[in-house]
């Protein structure tokens, strides 16, 4: 009865740790983003990092979330870039760094590192925004919403059909930032 205990529970040490981590978080990334893409529930790991070009800037926030196949192999980015650390809806455009808007870049991944399809803002949609709801200075964390509609604006003419829109909905964000950016 021992020996039979004994085997079970080696079986189920050894089981255990066969399992690969689906959720392992890459370098850098310290939150979570958590959405309807296109009505299917989506959690995954972010990073919110500075964007500013110059220290003497004003500072800028830009979130990234890149998502990875079962063997972590990345194949679609997502980037939101120059968000003020504010406590204010921000409206989402179709734009670069240099127009100093708050703006998004869809980004499917060829071979882990070739930029594949690409989308951006699709600006017929009224309801495109990002909102820092909250800053917790004991975590140094902060948290918001968001809401994004992408329309493909390259298409990598890779084989098979890419989705002309993508939507992320009823999106919330968690993560540590610089307690300097918010106090």
């Amino acid at each position: 009865m021992v020996r039979e205990l004994v085997l079970a529970i080696l079986l189920f040490v050894l089981i255990s740790s066969c399992n690969q981590d689906d959720n392992i978080i890459p370098d850098g990334y310290t939150g979570t983003l958590t959405a309807l893409r296109d009505g299917k529930e989506l959690t995954n790991p972010i990073k919110i990092s500075d964007n500013r070009v110059n220290p003497s800037d004003s500072m800028i926030l830009a979130l990234t979330a890149s998502f990875y196949d079962s063997a972590q192999v990345l194949i679609e980015s997502l980037a939101i870039t120059s968000i003020k650390p504010i406590f204010e809806q921000q409206s989402l455009n179709m734009g670069y760094f240099a127009c100093r808007c708050t703006y998004v870049r869809f980004t499917t991944v060829i071979d882990g590192h070739i930029p594949g399809d690409r989308y951006e803002i699709d600006t017929t949609i009224a309801n495109n925004f990002i909102r820092i709801t909250n800053y917790n200075s004991a975590k140094a964390e902060i948290e918001g919403i968001f809401n994004i509609s992408l329309i493909l604006t390259r298409d990598s003419n890779e084989p098979g059909n890419p989705p002309q829109t993508i939507e992320f909905t009823d999106g919330k964000f968690t993560s540590k930032v610089q307690r300097e950016w918010f106090e």
